[in-house]
């Protein structure tokens, strides 16, 4: 009960950076990438980049149904700013480039948005929200109906979506 009372708040923009970071350093392969190899016709690059752009999905409907008033207050100033990475994260890492343009960014933003018009739906509508978005994540991934991939975009969805809501728990916002 006081524990909470005592706990440092946090910067928005010191909690932006922790999210990249753990963003960028989760290794979705090392968790996924033995069952991801056995998916026949995969494009393992491609679900590389699905995976990434699932996370941020994950990372949003966090952000947008948190609990927590620091967060909920701050929850769209942080969002912009994490999209606005993961479009140049999405631009650069995930296309083998060092640097990207403002198009390259411009464009993997418009990726991430399909993304998030598919998933959003699925995710507020569905009564299995966890096998949809999982099943879309396949269709993304351009092998429909595979169990393996439903399987593990359900898991990756639900797994980050567990550790911001643990991590935001944890650390107050300042507000």
């Amino acid at each position: 009960m006081f524990s909470s009372l005592f706990k440092k708040k946090w910067p928005v923009d010191t909690a932006i950076e922790s999210i990249l970071s753990a963003l960028v350093k989760f290794d979705r392969m090392q968790v996924w990438g033995k069952d991801l190899s056995s998916v026949p016709g995969l494009d393992t690059e491609r679900a590389k980049l699905e995976m990434f752009f699932l996370d941020c999905f994950a990372i949003y409907i966090v952000l947008k149904f948190s609990h927590s008033p620091g967060w909920k207050e701050n929850g769209v100033q942080i969002f912009e700013k994490i999209f606005q990475a993961c479009s140049i994260i999405a631009a650069t890492t995930y296309a083998n480039r060092n640097t990207a343009t403002m198009e390259d960014a411009k464009q993997a933003g418009i990726e991430i948005d399909r993304r998030f018009a598919e998933y959003g739906p699925l995710f507020e509508s569905s009564e299995d929200a966890i096998s949809s978005i999982g099943t879309a994540f396949a269709r993304f991934c351009k092998v429909e109906r595979n169990a393996t991939l439903i399987r593990i975009g359900g898991e990756l969805f639900n797994v980050r979506g567990q550790m911001l809501t643990q991590f935001s728990q944890e650390h107050p916002l300042c507000k």
